[in-house]
């Protein structure tokens, strides 16, 4: 056999099985992503009354379970409460207690976790009572 043919052969095999691994790579990290875990919300109302913010609004989640806590600045003034909720577009009902001197704006943070606990989607809603 021509060496031209074998080496054109072995050039072809190398090519075909470089690109069999990176498929499979791409099959392999495509299967670590969490694209079945989601957190989407939508009409989102806040309402400052009696020194409390009153957040409604709806939220379609992969696990009809969704996480929120409420920071200043760095500072976190509320941990993490969990929330069930009832189906697709299911609705909440958020009551927070707002400190006494509001000096900078509070950000309610509301999430979902992953499978493996870490947060998905976060979602920031300010709280400014000036």
């Amino acid at each position: 056999m021509d060496m031209r043919k074998v080496l054109f052969i072995l050039c072809i095999v190398f090519f075909l099985t470089a690109c069999g691994n990176d498929t499979d790579e791409r099959q392999e990290s495509k299967a670590n992503t969490n694209s079945d875990v989601y957190a989407n919300f939508q009409n989102i109302d806040i309402e400052i009354k009696d020194n409390q913010a009153l957040v409604t609004g709806e939220v379609d989640v992969w696990d009809d379970t969704f996480f929120y806590q409420v920071e200043q600045n760095e500072n976190i003034l509320l941990e993490e409460q969990q929330v069930e909720v009832e189906g697709k577009w299911g609705e909440f009902n958020l009551t927070i207690e707002l400190p006494e001197e509001l000096e900078e704006v509070l950000i309610v943070k509301m999430y979902t976790k992953g499978k493996d606990g870490s947060i998905i989607n976060p979602n920031y809603i300010p709280i400014d009572v000036n």
